[in-house]
């Protein structure tokens, strides 16, 4: 049987660790139409703020905050927006 030497918790807060996590961007644009009507109807569009909370491992799903709102967007999703450094 396998035994873990650390705690899974532990395991896996460090795995999922990237140095973009909590940075706070500007959205400039969008640069898929389609994905841009259905981000406009969750509030995501062009001149708000996009944070980076958490990224799935292995390339997988970006979990976001926008607002006072919170997304988990695909990697189409998030590569279809362009975005600039707000702050820190």
């Amino acid at each position: 049987m396998f035994k873990l030497d650390k705690p899974f918790d532990s395991i896996f807060l460090s795995f999922m660790s990237n140095t973009n996590l909590n940075m706070i961007q500007e959205i400039v644009k969008i640069n898929d139409p389609e994905l841009a009507v259905r981000f406009f109807t969750l509030g995501i569009y062009p001149g708000k703020y996009i944070e980076l909370i958490r990224r799935a491992p292995f390339g997988g799903a970006y979990y976001v905050q926008v607002g006072q709102s919170f997304f988990v967007l695909r990697k189409k999703e998030w590569e279809a927006l362009e975005t600039k450094n707000a702050r820190t």
